[in-house]
């Protein structure tokens, strides 16, 4: 006897009873549609953030010029290539040398291949302020060398 001749092994159909087929569906279409509002909503609160970050860097980029601490890593942070700009540079050394400790933490990063010794001498000044990211990157370090 072949295969497809043998009897079914199983004890139910698997066939789906046509009486419960519509509301099958109608639960099908209900989880697509949360699926597709959940896409739409999180899309449109990307676009919503980066026009509130768009619309902050005029302001902030006025706070970094007078030498505001938090609007200078904002900056670093929020708009890309700044720290390539000579006015960043300083600036971020400005905060950094002022012991700002998210400003230490990334003139430490833009400094660790051209001068590691620098980078860091900040990453642990960042640490030592109880910056999070400076405090794991220093403990990855710490295992590295041990």
């Amino acid at each position: 006897m072949s295969q497809a001749e043998q009897p079914w092994p199983h004890k139910f159909d698997v066939a789906i009873n046509p009486a419960a087929r519509r509301p099958l569906m109608i639960m099908l279409g209900f989880g697509l549609l949360a699926v597709v509002l959940y896409i739409g909503i999180s899309l449109l609160d990307g676009y919503r953030y980066s026009q509130e970050q768009e619309s902050l860097v005029p302001r902030m980029s006025e706070l970094a010029v007078q030498g505001v601490p938090e609007a200078i890593a904002w900056m670093i942070k929020n708009k890309e290539g700044y720290y390539n700009t000579p006015e960043g540079k300083a600036q971020l050394k400005l905060a950094a040398e002022a012991g700002h400790p998210q400003s230490m933490f990334f003139y430490a990063s833009i400094h660790r291949k051209d001068n590691p010794d620098l980078a860091k001498d900040y990453l642990q000044r960042a640490a030592d302020a109880g910056y999070p990211r400076a405090v794991q990157m220093m403990e990855k370090w710490k295992h590295r060398t041990d």
